[in-house]
């Protein structure tokens, strides 16, 4: 499943799940992360995250990588 998230100024940022994983790739227009493995019940409550959520994550936990970033 994949969202496209609107976030400032007209960007948007796109999250992809895995479910065999259980991880998420997040795609923004400088950067792509994907977070690292989460249990069944954790990765299940972040299906459902908002762009706020999705940007809250990135500020502030440390369970994602960068996989490539755009300049």
């Amino acid at each position: 499943m994949s969202k496209t998230l609107g976030i400032a100024k007209g960007s948007t940022m796109t999250v992809k799940a895995n479910h065999r994983k259980r991880t998420f790739t997040i795609r923004t227009e400088s950067a792509k992360y994907r977070t690292c493995t989460f249990t069944k019940e954790e990765f299940e409550e972040n299906e459902w995250n908002t762009q706020g959520d999705w940007e809250y994550f990135l500020r502030t936990e440390d369970f994602y990588h960068i996989i490539e970033i755009k300049y």
